[in-house]
């Protein structure tokens, strides 16, 4: 039930969505001859439309967001014993299902950076986690396309092990915990998107009760750069619905303590 609910708060913070909601208001209202309230819902169309396409500030919430946790400093693999990998860089799972190929999302460098510490140290094992995000999954798992894709770049599948169930980050946290467990493994190294970080890490902090985990952020949206004067409606909107998202999740996850 959680995972059907923070799906539907996601359609109602993206800016488009919200954007369409107010214009569908305004045209009801005036229909209603409610003229006065209709106004006031037009401009705050009008408002939402200028501001989406501002992108520094997103940009800003994303950056702030993106350095919450670093990179560590003289990363050393021989200290692992697996590279924990968060599900959400396969993309649709109808695509590689249908076109018959490990197709990578644009979160694709979690993947892409657990392959190459794999292969830099071979006796690494690679924890993949993660079924769907999607509310209505069709295709492949993420776990069946990370182990495809895997599998193609060479890694032998003694060397991945998946947990195939959970779909949002506390689920990661939960079912990967009992994985490590039945495999013996103890000395993480977890990857995903730098976005996604601060939520990840704390959510796993607290479920693994304070056991060590070292945390390796990829994916970065934001060059740590803001040009104050930018303005694309294109960009603004991704920016503003990815800050939105990451917000609202941390919120969400603060509240219901799982983080």
């Amino acid at each position: 039930m959680y995972f059907y609910l923070s799906k539907t708060l996601d359609f109602f913070i993206s800016p488009l969505n919200i954007i369409g909601l107010l214009s569908i208001f305004t045209f009801i209202f005036w229909m209603l001859k409610r003229h006065k309230f209709a106004r006031v819902l037009a401009q705050c169309v009008v408002v939402f439309w200028i501001g989406v396409g501002y992108t520094p500030l997103p940009t800003l919430l994303l950056t702030k967001l993106e350095n919450v946790v670093p990179r560590p400093v003289n990363l050393k693999l021989e200290e692992h014993d697996c590279i924990l990998v968060l599900g959400g860089g396969v993309g649709s799972g109808l695509i590689p299902l249908l076109r018959d190929e490990a197709s990578l999302g644009s979160a694709a460098e979690r993947l892409t950076k657990a392959l190459e510490f794999a292969k830099n140290s071979r006796n690494l094992k690679i924890l993949f986690s993660g079924f769907s995000g999607e509310m209505f999954h069709h295709g492949l798992s993420e776990s069946s396309v990370a182990e495809r894709f895997f599998l193609e770049q060479g890694i032998p599948k003694s060397s991945l092990i998946f947990e195939s169930y959970s779909r949002n980050t506390y689920e990661n946290a939960i079912l990967t915990k009992k994985v490590m467990e039945k495999y013996g493994l103890s000395r993480p190294l977890l990857v995903t998107s730098a976005l996604h970080m601060p939520r990840a890490s704390k959510t796993f902090l607290r479920a693994f009760e304070g056991r060590p985990i070292i945390f390796y952020p990829v994916d970065y949206r934001t060059s740590g750069q803001i040009n104050w004067l930018q303005y694309s409606w294109t960009v603004g909107i991704g920016q503003w619905e990815a800050a939105l998202r990451e917000i609202t999740g941390i919120f969400v996850y603060s509240i219901t303590k799982k983080l």
